[in-house]
C-alpha cells in the first residue's frame, strides 16, 4: 500500500504513525471532554483540560518550568484553578460537570457584566447630552430622552445592587 503512486503525496512518513498506532490501539481512551486553554498573559503555557471516566485532570506545558499534571475530583475546583491561573472561565466547557450552584453564580455574574456595560452606555449619552446643554434645554424631545436616560440609569443602578446581593447568597451557598 505504501509504495502505491497515492502515497507520495500523502507522505511515507505516515507508515511509522499508522504502524504504531495498530501495534498500540489497545493504550487509547476514550475522553469525554479535552480542551487546549492558553493565554497571551503566559505565552509559554499551554494547559489540556480533559476528563477519563468521573475524573478531571489538567496538564499544563511550560516551556520554561517543565509540565505537570494534576487529578481534580471536582469540577468546581478545577474551573476556579484554571480562572485563576489562566483567567479563562471554563463552566461553559464544563456544564455538565458543575453543580447548580455554581452554574447559578456564573449566569449572576454574566448579568452584571452586561448591566454594567448598559450603564457605562448611558453614562456616556448622558455625558453627551450634558456638553450640548443648550439643545437639551431648547429642544422638548432632548430634554425628555435626558431625564428618561436618568432614570434607565437609577433603574439599572437599582438592578445592579439587586444582583451583587444575589451574587453574595450565591457565593454563600457554594462555600
Amino acid at each position: 500500500m505504501f509504495n502505491s503512486k497515492i502515497i507520495p503525496w500523502l507522505k511515507k512518513d505516515y507508515y511509522v504513525l499508522s504502524y504504531t498506532t495498530a501495534q498500540n490501539i489497545d493504550k487509547f481512551v476514550d475522553l469525554d471532554i479535552a480542551l487546549k486553554v492558553e493565554n497571551y498573559l503566559h505565552p509559554y503555557l499551554e494547559s489540556y483540560v480533559f476528563n477519563y471516566k468521573d475524573k478531571m485532570y489538567i496538564y499544563n506545558k511550560d516551556a520554561r518550568t517543565g509540565s505537570a499534571f494534576y487529578e481534580y475530583n471536582s469540577a468546581n475546583d478545577l474551573i476556579n484553578d484554571v480562572q485563576r491561573e489562566l483567567d479563562f472561565d471554563l463552566t461553559k466547557f464544563l456544564e455538565n460537570k458543575i453543580s447548580k450552584e455554581l452554574k447559578h453564580l456564573r449566569t449572576l455574574e454574566d448579568k452584571e457584566k452586561k448591566i454594567e456595560e448598559k450603564i457605562q452606555e448611558v453614562n456616556e449619552s448622558i455625558a453627551l447630552l450634558k456638553a450640548n446643554e443648550e439643545l437639551v434645554n431648547g429642544d422638548e424631545k432632548l430634554s425628555k430622552t435626558f431625564k428618561d436616560l436618568l432614570l434607565y440609569k437609577h433603574e439599572l443602578y437599582e438592578n445592579l445592587k439587586t444582583l451583587k446581593e444575589d451574587k453574595v447568597k450565591a457565593k454563600r451557598m457554594i462555600i
